[in-house]
Parts: C-alpha cells; sequence; structure tokens
C-alpha cells in the first residue's frame, strides 16, 4: 500500500521549519539553532493511542494483503470507522517523521561542510593506487621469468632423477643376475665335490650342506668358504628372478623400449633357460625320491628341495617343463606297468574283466604314492594367485589317454554290455579323479577342456552303441507286435482276469518292458539322453499305431450308421407301422407273447456270451488308461531322473513331449469310448419294437391290469449291465457313468417317441371305434339310455403297463450309473406316463 505524504511545513531563511500559518516552531528550552515543529496531537489515553480496530504491526507484515485486511476488519467495525482509523494512523506517522527530521538536522547540513576537499584527497589517492599497480605488473613479470627458469631446471632435474632411476633398476637387475649366476656356481661346486645330483647323492646325510672348498686358487667362489644348502641356493635364485621381474613390471611401456632394457630382456630370457637346464637334474631326482612305493616317510631336505623348484618353475613361467618331467619319470613307468592287455585280461582271456582292477591301481598309485607330490603342489598353488599346477590335467589324463590306446577291446564297439560295462567304469574312474584330485573350480575346468580328456571318451563310439541298443530294443517290441494284429488279438480275448496294474494285452506289456529299458541302469547312457528320449517316443508311437489298426477296423463298417450331429453314433430302428394296431396275430408281452420274449431274451444272452470285437475293446481302452497314468507316474520321473538337467528348457521338452504322447493315447480312447456307446446304444435299443406290440396286447383282450411291468423293459439294459459286470471290471466308475449316460440318452429319447407314438395311435382307435359304436346304438333302439362304462378301458391298461414299464426302466438304468434326476431324456418320458400313476390300485 502505497501512501504520499505531505507535509504543511517548510524552511525559514535561518534554516527553521515552519508551518503553514508562519509561525515559527521554536523550542522554549533549546537555542537560537535548535527549532522544532508543532502539530496538534490525537487524543491519547494511557500513553496509547485511542483504541484502532487494526494493529499497525499488520502493515510490517510480509503476508500484508489490502483484501484480507479490509475484510478482517469489516467483521468488527463498519467501514467508516475502518476509514476514520485509517487516517488517524496517517497523521500520526507524518508527525512521527517531521518529528525524525528536525531530531537529525545538524547532521544533515554538518556532513556538506566535512566534504569539502575530499576531491583533491581522491585524486591523490588515485595517483598512488597507478604507481603501486604498475609496480606490481612489473615484479610479476620478474617473477614469472624466474619461476619459469625455476620450472626448466626442476624438469631437468627430474628426468636427471629418471635417468638415474633407470640407471640404478639397470644396475640392480644386472647385479640381480650376476648374483643368480653366483648361485650357479654354488650348483655346480655340489657337483664338483664329487657328489652327482641323483637319488643317492640326495639322501638327508649327503644333502643337508654344500661345502665351497678352497680347491682352486683362481676360484673366487670356493674361496668364501660359504655353507649353503641347496634348497637354500633354489630358493635364493627363484626370489631374485622373481625380484627381477617385479623391478621390470616398474617400467612403462615406452621405458621398455629403451635398448638397455631390451638387451636385459634378452639376458632374462637366456637366463631363463640356463635355470632350466640347472634345474632339470635336480628335479628329476628329488621328483623320484619323493615318490615312494612303501610308505618311508620322505625327508624334510627333499621336500623342500622339490618345493623350490616347483616354486621356481612357477616364477619363470615354464610349468610345462614340470608336466614333461613328472609324466616322462613318474606316471610313464608307472602307468605302462598297470595298463596292459595281461592285467586286462585277469584270469579270463579275451575279456576285460581286469579294467576295475587296472583302475583301482592308478587310483592307489595317486592316493599313496603320489600323495606327497599333491599336497605339495597344492602347497605351492596357495603361493600363486593365476598359472596353478594341474598335474592330473597336463601330465595323468594325456598318459591315460595315451596308453588306453592301445587296449582296442576295452572298446567293444560291437559288443553293447561289454561297451557299456567298460564305458560305465570309465566315467566312474573320471569321476573318482574330479572328486578328488583337485583344490579348485578351476582345475576342473581345465581338465574337462583339456584335448586329452575330449579324446578318451571319443574313442567309445557313441552312435554304434545306440543302433545295437536300437535294433535290440525296437525288435523286441517289433516282434511282440508282429505275432497278432490287434484286432485279432482283441477278437480272440476271452474276458481274462488280471491284477489291477496288469495289462489284458501282451503287446501293452511289451510296451512297458521295452521303454523301461531306454532308461535300464545297465543301458542308458547320459551321452545318448537325446537319442533314449527319441526312442522312448518312437515305442509309444509305435504302440499307437498298432491299437489305431484295430479301431479303424472295427470303426468302417459302423460309418454309415454314425450321427453326425451327435458324438454318440445310434443305429435305426425301425418301428411297427400303426395299421398292426388292429393285427390279431401279435400276442400280448404277459401271456401268448411269453414265448417268443423268452426266445428272444435266450438269444439277446446268447448274444451276450458271445465276445465281440466292440465289446472287448474295453480290454484295450483299459490297458490304454493303465499306460497313461505309467507315462504320468512312473516314466516321467525316471527320464526327468536319468536325463538330470537342470535347465528348464529341457524339463520343459521332456514334459512337453510325454504331454503329446498322453493327448494321442486319449483321443485313441475316445475313439473307443464311441464305438462302445454306439454299439450298446444300437444293441440296447432292440428291445424297443416290442413297445408297439402293448396295442395289440389290451385291445379288446380283456385284459386285467397291469402290475409287473414287461419283459422287453429287461431287454433294454440287460447287454451293457452284462458288459460292465463281466468286462469292465478294471473301468473306473467316472467312466463307466459316463458311458451309460451317453448310451442312454438316445434310447430315453428313442423310448419317448415310440411310447408316444403308440398312446397317440391306440387313442385314434378309440376315438374311430367309439364313433362307430354310437352309431350302432342309435340305429337300433333310440330309447335305451347310453350304458356307462364300470370298468377300466383297454387305454387305461396300456397307459398302466408304459407306467410301470418307463419306472422300471429308471431303476434298471440308474443302477448302471445314470443320474435319473437330473437326466432330461428320462424325465421328459417320465412326464409322458405320469398321469397314468393314478390307475395303480
Amino acid at each position: 500500500m502505497n501512501r504520499n505524504y505531505s507535509f504543511d511545513s517548510s524552511l525559514n531563511s535561518s534554516g527553521n521549519i515552519v508551518n503553514n500559518n508562519g509561525l515559527n516552531n521554536s523550542s522554549s528550552s533549546g537555542g537560537g539553532g535548535n527549532t522544532a515543529m508543532s502539530y496538534q496531537q490525537p487524543t491519547i489515553i494511557g500513553g496509547q493511542y485511542n483504541p484502532l480496530c487494526f494493529s499497525k504491526e499488520v502493515f510490517v507484515a510480509d503476508t500484508f494483503k489490502v483484501d484480507q485486511f479490509i475484510a478482517d476488519c469489516r467483521k468488527r467495525v463498519p467501514l467508516e470507522s475502518v476509514q476514520k482509523d485509517l487516517r488517524e494512523y496517517s497523521k500520526c506517522l507524518d508527525t512521527e517523521l517531521v518529528e525524525l527530521i528536525n531530531r537529525e538536522y545538524h547532521s544533515f547540513f554538518s556532513l556538506s561542510s566535512s566534504l569539502v576537499g575530499i576531491d583533491v584527497v581522491l585524486n591523490e589517492f588515485n595517483d598512488t593506487l597507478s604507481s603501486i599497480k604498475s609496480e606490481i605488473t612489473t615484479f610479476k613479470g620478474d617473477i614469472h621469468k624466474v619461476r619459469e627458469c625455476v620450472e626448466d631446471k626442476l624438469r631437468e632435474k627430474k628426468q636427471i632423477d629418471h635417468t638415474k632411476q633407470l640407471l640404478q633398476l639397470y644396475i640392480s637387475i644386472s647385479e640381480s643376475i650376476t648374483h643368480i649366476h653366483n648361485l650357479f656356481d654354488q650348483l655346480s661346486l655340489f657337483n664338483n665335490t664329487g657328489q652327482p645330483i641323483n637319488s643317492n647323492s640326495l639322501s638327508p646325510t649327503t644333502t643337508t650342506t654344500i661345502i665351497s672348498s678352497s680347491s682352486s686358487s683362481t676360484s673366487t667362489t670356493a674361496a668364501k668358504n660359504t655353507t649353503l644348502t641347496l634348497e637354500l641356493v633354489i630358493e635364493r635364485i627363484s626370489n631374485t628372478f622373481y625380484q627381477i621381474q617385479n623391478q621390470l613390471l616398474t617400467l612403462s611401456s615406452e621405458e621398455s623400449k629403451l635398448k638397455i632394457f631390451q638387451q636385459l630382456n634378452m639376458k632374462l630370457l637366456e637366463l631363463s633357460n640356463q635355470i632350466e637346464s640347472k634345474i632339470e637334474p635336480i628335479f628329476t631326482e628329488t621328483l623320484r625320491c619323493i615318490i615312494k612305493v612303501d610308505s618311508e616317510i620322505v625327508p624334510n631336505t627333499i621336500v623342500d628341495i622339490l618345493f623350490n623348484c616347483l616354486k621356481l618353475y612357477q616364477v619363470i613361467k615354464k610349468l610345462s617343463l614340470p608336466y614333461k618331467i613328472f609324466r616322462k619319470t613318474i606316471v610313464k613307468p608307472h602307468l605302462s606297468s598297470i595298463i596292459n592287455i595281461k592285467n586286462l585280461e585277469g584270469n579270463n582271456k579275451g575279456s576285460c574283466d581286469g579294467l576295475s582292477t587296472i583302475y583301482q591301481q592308478i587310483k592307489s598309485f595317486l592316493n599313496v604314492e603320489c600323495l606327497s607330490f599333491r599336497k605339495l603342489c597344492s602347497k605351492v598353488n596357495e603361493l600363486f594367485i593365476s598359472s596353478k599346477y594341474n598335474f592330473v590335467s597336463e601330465s595323468l589324463m594325456p598318459e591315460l589317454e595315451e596308453q588306453f590306446a592301445l587296449l582296442k577291446p576295452i572298446y567293444a564297439t560291437g559288443i553293447p554290455d561289454l561297451f557299456f560295462k567298460t564305458f560305465m567304469l570309465s566315467c566312474q574312474f573320471v569321476a573318482t579323479l574330479e572328486e578328488t584330485m583337485f583344490d579348485s573350480v578351476e582345475q576342473l575346468r581345465d581338465l574337462r577342456q583339456s584335448p586329452s580328456y575330449a579324446n578318451f571318451f571319443k574313442r567309445w563310439n557313441f552312435a554304434i552303441y545306440f543302433q545295437l541298443r536300437f535294433s535290440e530294443i525296437a525288435q523286441q517290441l517289433e516282434r511282440s507286435l508282429s505275432q497278432t494284429t490287434c484286432y485279432d488279438t482283441i477278437a480272440n480275448l476271452q474276458n481274462p482276469q488280471v491284477e489291477q496294474h496288469q495289462f489284458h494285452l501282451s503287446q501293452t506289456t511289451s510296451l512297458c518292458v521295452t521303454a523301461a529299458h531306454c532308461w535300464s541302469s545297465s543301458i542308458f547312457i547320459y551321452e545318448l539322453s537325446s537319442k533314449f528320449f527319441r526312442l522312448f517316443l518312437q515305442l509309444i508311437q509305435r504302440y499307437e499305431h498298432y491299437v489305431l489298426e484295430a479301431v479303424q477296423h472295427i470303426e468302417s463298417p459302423n460309418k454309415s450308421n454314425i450321427v453326425t450331429t451327435s458324438p454318440i453314433t445310434t443305429t435305426t430302428t425301425t418301428t411297427t407301422p400303426s395299421s398292426n394296431i388292429t393285427s390279431p396275430t401279435v400276442a400280448s408281452p404277459t401271456t401268448t407273447s411269453t414265448s417268443t420274449l423268452s426266445t428272444q431274451q435266450q438269444q439277446d444272452q446268447r448274444s451276450i456270451n458271445k465276445y465281440t470285437p466292440q465289446e472287448n475293446l474295453v480290454y484295450l481302452y483299459s490297458d490304454i488308461l493303465k499306460l497313461i497314468d505309467k507315462i504320468n507316474n512312473e516314466f516321467k520321473p525316471m527320464v526327468t531322473k536319468a536325463i538330470n538337467n537342470p535347465l528348464k528348457e529341457i524339463e520343459d521338452l521332456i514334459n512337453n513331449s510325454l504331454s503329446e504322447s498322453v493327448k494321442s493315447l486319449q483321443s485313441i480312447l475316445q475313439r473307443i469310448s464311441i464305438i462302445i456307446v454306439n454299439h450298446f446304444t444300437s444293441k440296447c435299443s432292440e428291445g424297443l419294437s416290442f413297445i408297439n406290440s402293448l396295442t395289440t396286447t389290451y385291445r379288446l383282450t380283456n385284459k386285467p391290469m397291469p402290475t409287473k411291468p414287461s419283459t422287453y423293459v429287461q431287454l433294454l439294459v440287460n447287454p451293457f449291465e452284462s458288459f460292465l459286470s463281466n468286462k469292465a471290471n478294471s473301468i473306473p466308475s467316472t467312466f463307466k457313468s459316463q458311458w451309460s449316460n451317453d448310451i442312454f440318452i438316445p434310447i430315453s429319447e428313442k423310448f419317448y417317441e415310440n411310447a408316444n407314438g403308440v398312446l397317440s395311435s391306440f387313442s385314434k382307435a378309440d376315438e374311430i371305434l367309439n364313433k362307430l359304436k354310437k352309431k350302432t346304438t342309435a340305429a337300433s333302439s333310440t330309447t335305451t339310455p347310453p350304458v356307462v362304462p364300470t370298468h377300466n378301458t383297454d387305454y387305461d391298461k396300456m397307459s398302466l403297463q408304459l407306467y410301470l414299464d418307463v419306472i422300471k426302466y429308471g431303476q434298471l438304468i440308474q443302477k448302471t450309473g445314470v443320474d435319473v434326476d437330473n437326466s432330461a431324456n428320462y424325465q421328459k418320458l417320465l412326464q409322458l406316463v405320469e398321469p397314468f400313476k393314478k390307475y395303480l390300485v
């Protein structure tokens, strides 16, 4: 809120402030120079202004807003009071401002007088600053020149120091090389004393020290009379050479290209060759000493010498030399005495019975005779991060591969059993090496990636072995399937009784046996996992093809009768024309036709006892169900365990492949179910033709009211009921219930059609007869009243018979597994005859 203040006062000639009335407002107590402003003060109560409707601190707040201020004040007082208070507060501020000016009046005027001559002082000060600046610039230039000179001298000194360091490094390396040559002389003195380096000279009594004698006046080394042990000499050579390598590593790439250091590198290469030639005989003899046939304790001096030799080879980065020496000196002689035809044959000439003994002797050699050397190598490997010793991969495995290449019988290409035996023994031996001979995973990886490891297993021809096993397993199943066709096998089955987990068909048993052979512990090889799994699937597929031939052969004569609109195939049953209702030749099912029904029942019973291929398919159905269960619960875990691959892709591939095989078998089950359902639908529907004979049974025969269901009702269920009790024992109840529903749905529908037709035709015939009776009675006597029947009509009797038949039919199909309460077709049939229940006595 901006506010412009105006003061009704001005300065007089003497500098005093006067008001607009022209009065001089001088202080009564001050001197002539002091001035004061007079104003009319507002009313003050208790030292404060009259109470305002707002607080004066609100104007200095950072959050002050005019709209909010007016709104807050308006809540308490009218706007006129707010305006009045604001004006009074404005006058108060004006008076305070005038008082402030009067109090500081002398300060304002004295400031102007004190600034007189200040421009001269400022000019002098500027001149002084300019002169100082020029002096500083000159000084900085001199300092910069001196600094550049000093920096040049420092760089020159640094270059000189660097060159000096390089020269000192060169001198140090040269002295180290000279020291190594002196140590070579120490090694030579060991031979000059007349003690050659062999297994005898390295005994504890002769190898403890190397005494340098002054036998020659020209030999400076011999004149020093120093006493050093052999292991200490080798250790000093190793440490010195290692120190030289570390010193050379401090050089940059540009420094290493200097001529003096290139010459040093040539000297070091020559020096490493000299070390190799000097240490080789010592390493060879100490190696022979540490490999003991008996259990004698190896002397510590021998261990120390060999330890230092191994460490020295690590330092000079020539690991191939100890590998070569160990293989030539130790491994080859021992393996040659173990791996030969005589030991392979054992006591049985021409066999491989001694292979396990050979592997046992090799393991004994590694675990007993080479134990000290192996521990020593492990100790050396702990000192170095890289380039660790791996004598099994570099010395033992190549010699094994070379020695076993001479033993051709163990590869037994044409004898699968011998092939499997020798291969598994070799795998077990290599697995033992991998478990016991390595200290780190890197060493094990090096073994498996070595060429000798791959060549060792390549000599077993897996392709020929699998081809032989393939022929053996496939021919076993093929012989079983080729003995007879599946159709003949099923047709000739005479209600076999088998255990719960056994199969009805010998071909199914043969399939399970041959499929299990693929994963047998005496046949399966992990390297052939994919091939054996493919063979396993092919066996199942061959069995599917075998059983499909029988299913297709049984399906072919029924194809013309299959209803396309429903998966259930039914045959058309002929019904008696409606004209037969007046035929007197049809006998009653309760009296005259008893012999006829008995004959039909006997024929039906004989047909039940006769084994038909359609009914015998239930044995194949049972076998396939058990086979699917065996695949899911036995073969799948067996395959997963045998292959034992942690990759999820492999596991998914196995599961998907087995699932596809199971789906193929399940599709065969569906086709067999359709055949069985169609067969019994047609067979059980034959009895429905007897429904039409009810009209002739009760038409004008004066029969009593029926009390029992007709005989034909039993014929509708007997074939399937006998099938369930005699042949379908091994089928789970869920499948049998599904068959029952699929069979009796169309039968119930046909039952409804025939019953409805009989009732309709009977009712129409009654209407015609009643009309004829009325005309006859009307012509004979017009005075005689109509006779009202006092007994049940023929229609009532036939209707009650249908009701009894339907109730009996429902009871029979319920025993087979049909849920009559939820069967729409049966409920429809029951509703048709339900009104006739009233005729029951």
